[in-house]
């Protein structure tokens, strides 16, 4: 059976990349880039909840016939790393990319021994190239040969392929019984030895359909919300009501783009640690000097609401309340902003007239005190001190 290489990993000089790809034409966007995240999210460490790669992750995904199969480990399982750095350990995931028209699948794809002779062939040759070299190691087009056996009679087992669903299944099914099963699917993918189901609900680059946890032997399904699609590229567009009522669609900007993702990165770790966005925004403004109250109160994320929801008198009258609110906390501001700006106004015309200004100074260190113990008291309770907390 004839393949392609899919690595990505890095090497001593060079980040993380796609070392070896099939061309453009064989694999194209957007399944490509798709490909890629989904290789990305199975050797994801960032993420502390996430943990260690304890095993190697057999992994497969299929975009109607392209199928990718192969793992993600840390490299030094299938061969000699060198690095200056001894504490800095490389991952990385290295597969085939293949066109099968027919659904059948040879057990050598899952033998640890054909990745080793892979990437003392392949990836340790680049391990030490030098920044000139650069052209060498991105996208490298290499065909490999794959020895097929003959197909092995196997029950079908139920695979997942809704996008709003993760399947969890036992750990006592080979990758080979798993993986001949999905690949009947047109679209659909699967990951083995996910160290917990935290992988799946807090994921950053893509939503597995089908998963693995070391350990586990029973089968169930993780609910997942609507996965919205990832910025794929810097510039990006997005729906705003023009001055008739019809949607146009304006481009961000590279620093819009980059606060959006900051955002997501926060609202992500927010919800791990199950903290209220209202509560964290309130906590924010109360750490910075602002006085703010949010109308409503968080909906639940897992459901959509209609405009035509009913709302109940007591919880209409709430938010009625928090809009008054809402209104004094602006016209508080307004009014000291008014009185501070008369002040300074003051002083410039005393420096103006006498040509020094008369400032006077509190009684004693313990007048100060008091003043700034007043003036916590009368803030916002804050029960998260700095963005490190969270």
């Amino acid at each position: 059976m004839k393949g392609y290489l899919f690595i990505y990993t890095r090497l001593d000089k060079f980040d993380y990349r796609l070392l070896y790809a099939p061309d453009i034409k064989f694999l194209p966007s957007p399944t490509r880039d798709t490909f890629i995240n989904f290789a990305r999210e199975v050797i994801n460490t960032d993420n502390i909840g996430n943990g260690s790669i304890k095993s190697e992750r057999w992994s497969m995904i299929k975009r109607n016939n392209l199928i990718l199969i192969g793992l993600g480990c840390y490299n030094n399982l299938l061969g000699h790393v060198e690095s200056n750095n001894e504490k800095r350990v490389i991952r990385g995931f290295f597969g085939i990319v293949f066109d099968s028209f027919s659904p059948t699948l040879t057990s050598k794809m899952f033998d640890l021994e054909l990745y080793k002779d892979i990437f003392g062939k392949y990836v340790s040759p680049l391990w030490n190239l030098q920044k000139k070299d650069e052209f060498r190691t991105n996208s490298v087009i290499q065909e490999i040969n794959i020895e097929t056996y003959d197909k092995q009679d196997l029950e079908a087992i139920y695979i997942n392929d809704s996008p709003n669903v993760c399947r969890v299944h036992s750990d006592k099914s080979s990758p080979y019984e798993l993986f001949s099963s999905a690949i009947t699917k047109k679209e659909t993918d699967f990951v083995f030895n996910l160290n917990n189901s935290d992988h799946v609900l807090s994921h950053s680059l893509y939503a597995f359909k089908n998963i693995t946890i070391i350990g586990n032997v029973s089968g169930y399904d993780i609910s997942l919300k609507p996965v919205s699609k990832k910025r794929e590229k810097v510039i990006e567009t997005t729906e705003k009501v023009g001055k008739e009522g019809h949607r146009t669609n304006k481009p961000l900007s590279r620093k819009e783009c980059e606060l959006a993702e900051i955002a997501d990165v926060i609202y992500q770790r927010l919800k791990r640690c199950g903290i209220s966005t209202i509560d964290f925004l309130k906590a924010l403004s109360a750490r910075f000097g602002y006085s703010a109250q949010f109308v409503g109160e968080e909906n639940d994320e897992d459901e959509e609401y209609s405009d035509s929801t009913p709302i109940s008198e007591e919880k209409e009258a709430l938010q009625t309340n928090s809009q008054e609110d809402v209104l004094i906390s602006i016209n508080k501001y307004n009014q000291n902003k008014k009185e501070r700006h008369e002040s300074i106004s003051s002083l410039k015309e005393q420096f103006k007239k006498e040509g020094y200004i008369k400032i006077d100074p509190p009684t004693s260190l313990e007048e100060i005190a008091d003043t700034e113990l007043n003036e916590t008291l009368d803030s916002q309770p804050n029960t998260i001190e700095t963005l490190d907390d969270i």
